[in-house]
């Protein structure tokens, strides 16, 4: 007679013996995904250039080569951080003397000019007398670090528009942008009372963190009509309807359309360069937040102004981002407390990244990785959506360690 327990025991013995293969399959599968980290690794190592702090080395001769062969040199970056403006400045000089004459930002395009004839004032109190009665106005520039980038680059450029603003307007320039076209209104007196009011707006902020009072949101079409009638001439009209239009594009932030809100930007952003670049002198330096400036679907999950660029015809477009790994930035905002002024970088979401390319992260100075090698393995790349719209998005990326905050005016 049959024994029970016999049907059961063949069972184990299956069991175990298909245990073994998914022991070994396992091994295995570590085994190719080690070789494959190891392959990455030579790869990240064969195509990694060092920069000095002096910013030479066969780094900086890399990106001035790729500088030379391209129309437009992308560089996208984080906020608030020295070393930023340190770069950007640095690399303006030396791709000056190969044919760049303009600089695009991300600051409104009336903004711009108010910065472009504050550079060109060699009254430097001035200066400071400006950043102190518009605190918090000037977005990106307001610090000493991309001021000075900003006067280098006006210094150098021989064009007669070096530097465009391609952004809106931010949600509290309307203070300096009032004051500095106030000759252009037919009653001066109640353009005063606006800027009070948006000064009033200011201080809320700063007292009760709350932006309900700011002047830009608050501004209805009846008011914007009323505005517009008091222009004498069609500068004043045209900065009137350019903050009419920043006001659309900050509300669709305001109400949850921040998918509608990202693309208006990016429509923005190609409207005013295309506006400039028809009468450029040169070729052009755009300098935006990162991932603006990347090429396919940036951080944004929208197509933005840096593949736009990449796919005009006729011309070619170099993409570099920095990638910032320790140390700390100004991340200040009038709804922030005063600490965020020198605050620990925010490399939370890049910490997938910084793993991947860790062996190359220099202990001092900068190293640029030449990232075109994996953009036909973007596929072979970890899992994770950072590390493959890095490595996919830019042409190179200038790594360090070590960023200091940069310094408002004051």
């Amino acid at each position: 007679m049959e024994k029970p327990h016999q049907i059961p025991a063949r069972k184990s013995f299956f069991i175990i013996k298909d245990m073994k293969k998914i022991i070994i399959l396992i091994l295995l599968l570590n085994c190719v995904q080690l070789n494959a980290q190891s392959d990455f690794t030579k790869i990240l190592k064969e195509n990694t250039y060092p920069i000095s702090t002096e910013f030479k080395g066969s780094g900086w001769k890399f990106l001035v080569k790729n500088a030379k062969a391209s129309d437009y040199f992308l560089v996208g970056e984080d906020h608030g951080i020295a070393e930023v403006a340190a770069v950007s400045e640095a690399l303006f000089k030396s791709v000056n003397k190969i044919g760049y004459e303009h600089l695009a930002i991300e600051t409104g395009p009336f903004t711009a000019k108010i910065l472009v004839d504050l550079i060109g004032n060699d009254d430097q109190e001035k200066v400071g007398d400006f950043y102190r009665s518009n605190p918090f106005s000037v977005p990106f520039y307001g610090t000493e670090q991309e001021f000075q980038f900003l006067s280098t680059v006006h210094g150098l450029s021989g064009a007669t528009n070096p530097i465009w603003g391609l952004d809106q307007e931010f949600l509290l320039s309307a203070r300096p942008l009032l004051r500095y076209h106030l000759s252009g209104f037919s009653d001066e007196v109640a353009i005063k009372n606006e800027i009070s009011i948006a000064e009033k707006g200011y201080d809320q902020i700063l007292s009760e963190k709350k932006q309900d009072g700011v002047w830009l949101i608050n501004q209805t079409s009846e008011s914007w009509e009323a505005l517009e009638a008091l222009t004498k001439d069609q500068l004043t009209k045209d900065m009137i309807s350019e903050l009419k239009i920043s006001q659309e594009i900050y509300q669709m932030n305001f109400t949850g359309k921040h998918q509608q809100n990202n693309q208006a930007r990016v429509d923005h952003f190609v409207k005013w360069f295309e506006k400039n670049d028809k009468d450029s002198e040169g070729k052009v330096m755009i300098k935006m937040g990162a991932g603006h400036v990347m090429k396919g679907e940036s951080i944004f999950d929208v197509y933005d102004l840096g593949d736009y660029l990449a796919k005009k015809e006729n011309k070619q477009t170099f993409h570099l981002g920095l990638v910032q790994t320790s140390g700390f930035q100004n991340a200040y905002i009038p709804f922030r407390d005063k600490s965020a002024l020198n605050s620990p970088v925010n490399v939370g979401m890049f910490k997938g990244f910084l793993d991947f390319v860790s062996t190359i992260i220099p202990d001092e100075g900068f190293v640029v990785l030449d990232t075109r090698v994996f953009h036909s393995k973007i596929n072979e790349l970890p899992e994770d959506p950072v590390v493959r719209k890095l490595l996919g998005g830019f042409d190179a990326l200038l790594i360090f360690p070590n960023a200091t905050a940069s310094t408002f005016i004051e």
